[in-house]
């Protein structure tokens, strides 16, 4: 057996080449064979199998068309999801990058807050001593080592001259604090304005840095200063002071906001520094003013115990002579030692009633002095109303007779009883019955008593009515005030202390009470006073 041959690469069996000569000599008389039937089955098979082909053809180029359109649909499907997608990505990378944004501009913020935070607690531990010059000096400082103004100076606003001086200054150029020199009247003029003023450190021609300061390089040589602020510190439209910054480089918007910010805050502390040295001033001057009302105090004590004691002293002096007098008067005026002509008689009335007016005057003046030292004692027991107000008109009935007036009484007839001081109540009753009296000629006086029943305690309430004179309405104010007589000219009618009202007052309001008054002037007047009564 000969070599082998491999007839293809596809093939993974190799037969001898005698083999293959005859297979090839078998396929070509075959297909000369099918050369010469071909026509014929051609033929007959054109009219189906070529229909058939053309048919399945046509199918899958219709299936071809449909998956291709299916195939584009996805495609167009497929891009507008990718777009949508990237736009999607787009906003979120943006959102992104302003959350980044906001983060940074946040976190500068908050540290930007906490540097002032941190400088206002120091400031403010500076407010709580109320020391104005060390307040002023850790304001500039802090300027200085948290802001760009490291040089800063504050000038005082004088409220009576209007001049501006120094009080404050940190990082001149040069020691004191005249480092600033200002055109004459520069201040005076934005303090009027009350705008804050930037001056630019260009040149030495003009309001510049330069002019403004003896040098504007730093103390230590550092860099130059660039621009100067002049700010007008001001409260309700006033100027307080003047406030000078300057920097080595143009203030932005952000610090000019800032020290608009701050003289608003520096203006309300300088008030509340005026308002705390003028209450301390004023302190001090109440305090020199208590030590002398305390000393005078002390006099007037020594002044009323001696007057009290020459009051008491002198009464009882005045009191025996004039009730010998009264005694004697009223054994001769009786006829007892023998008969009286008339003048004689006329004369010892006249003794008598001198005598009288003289004895009341100086129980005034003792039962005055009593109520103002508070030695007066109210002893509360039951008081029967009608028969205290008989007792009075019984006493005060031969004056109402000798001038021809008419004494009447309206009471209840069933007794009001209440707890009050008898003596007291008595002296109203006759201080009241006896003005009335005195300042009628012609007509009635009038006693009322009446009850209200109000709450758990009623109110009883004892009237003095008269025709007389009235009270006219601008001097009605002064019925119940010590030693006042409404008709106090050297020509007056009526005689009297001017103490009867008062001290009707005085212990109507002791005992619980009120009096009050209603007059017209040339009708009559008429006094009511209240007392409080419990219900039964």
């Amino acid at each position: 057996m000969g070599p082998l041959t491999c007839g293809a690469v596809s093939t993974t069996v190799c037969l001898p080449l005698s083999v293959t000569t005859a297979l090839v000599v078998a396929v070509a008389a075959a297909a000369l064979l099918l050369a010469k039937m071909l026509p014929g089955v051609l033929k007959l098979a054109s009219g189906t199998r070529v229909q058939f082909l053309a048919d399945k053809l046509a199918f899958e180029v219709k299936k071809r068309e449909g998956t291709q359109k299916a195939l584009d649909v996805a495609h167009a499907a497929l891009e507008r999801r990718v777009l949508e997608r990237t736009a999607e990505f787009a906003l979120q990378n943006q959102q992104l990058q302003a959350q980044i944004i906001e983060h940074h501009r946040v976190e500068a913020a908050l540290r930007e807050s906490e540097r002032i935070l941190s400088s206002a607690r120091r400031l403010a531990l500076s407010n709580a001593g109320f020391d104005k010059q060390k307040i002023f000096t850790d304001l500039l400082t802090l300027l200085a080592e948290n802001h760009p103004f490291p040089t800063s100076a504050i000038y005082r606003n004088d409220r009576r001259t209007g001049d501006f001086k120094c009080i404050a200054a940190h990082g001149m150029p040069h020691e004191g604090m005249s480092s600033f020199h200002f055109p004459a009247g520069l201040l005076s003029r934005l303090a009027e304005s009350g705008e804050i003023t930037a001056v630019a450190c260009t040149d030495r021609s003009g309001a510049t840095c330069q002019a403004l300061m003896d040098d504007p390089v730093g103390a230590d040589g550092a860099k130059s200063l660039v621009q100067t602020l002049l700010v007008p510190v001001m409260y309700q439209n006033q100027c307080m002071s003047m406030l000078v910054v300057a920097g080595t480089q143009p203030f932005g918007p952000a610090d000019i906001a800032f020290i608009e910010s701050l003289r608003v805050q520096l203006g309300v502390a300088q008030h509340n520094l005026r308002l705390y040295a003028d209450s301390k001033r004023l302190a001090q001057e109440l305090h020199t003013k208590n030590i002398e009302i305390a000393e005078k105090n002390l006099q007037l004590q020594d002044i009323s115990r001696t007057k009290s004691e020459f009051v008491a002293n002198m009464s009882h002096e005045l009191r025996t002579p004039l009730n010998a007098v009264l005694g004697f008067t009223g054994t001769l005026l009786m006829r007892l030692p023998g008969p009286l002509t008339a003048d004689q008689d006329k004369q010892l009335r006249t003794i008598q009633s001198s005598a009288r007016h003289l004895l009341s005057l100086i129980n005034d003046l003792l039962d005055v002095e009593k109520i103002e030292s508070g030695k007066v004692d109210i002893h509360l027991e039951p008081i029967v109303l009608q028969t205290a107000i008989h007792d009075v008109l019984d006493t005060l009935q031969p004056l109402a007779t000798q001038k021809k007036l008419t004494l009447v009484y309206q009471l209840p007839p069933a007794d009001i009883t209440i707890l009050t001081d008898r003596r007291a109540l008595q002296q109203i009753l006759l201080n009241l019955l006896n003005n009335a009296i005195k300042f009628t000629d012609e007509g009635h006086v009038a006693v009322r008593l009446s009850r209200r029943h109000t709450g758990a305690f009623g109110t009883v309430e004892l009237t003095v009515a008269d025709t007389g004179i009235g009270i006219a309405a601008d001097r009605q104010s002064e019925l119940f005030q010590a030693f006042t007589q409404l008709d106090a000219t050297s020509t007056r009618r009526f005689e009297g202390t001017g103490l009867g009202l008062y001290l009707s007052q005085r212990l109507a309001i002791m005992v619980g009470g009120q009096l009050r008054c209603k007059s017209e002037y040339g009708q009559g007047s008429e006094f009511t006073l209240a007392l409080p009564v419990q219900r039964s």
